[in-house]
């Protein structure tokens, strides 16, 4: 693989870097975003991110233990009359 810059145009800080290939190569493959050491880093980031996330997700859920008093929609239907109807 064969790595060439030219200038392009009038502006000599203007180049563009071209990859030389045979042609029964094929198109010359694609160059990763990220290194190996970004990406193992960003997925440490990500993963210690999602820990936090759900440790305060499960320290922020209330202890009520499914009770009904702690649904916020019992106090609206029982304002509201609706607790004894029943649909058949």
């Amino acid at each position: 693989m064969l790595e060439q810059r030219l200038a392009l145009g009038t502006n000599e800080k203007t180049s563009a870097i071209v990859w030389v290939h045979p042609k029964a190569s094929g198109r010359p493959p694609r160059e990763p975003a990220l290194g190996p050491d970004e990406q193992k880093q960003l997925m440490a980031w990500q993963f210690a991110r999602q820990e936090a996330q759900r440790a305060a997700q499960e320290a922020a859920e209330p202890e009520d233990g499914g009770l009904g008093w702690a649904d916020p929609g019992t106090l609206h239907c029982s304002l509201q009359g609706l607790t004894a109807v029943r649909l058949r």
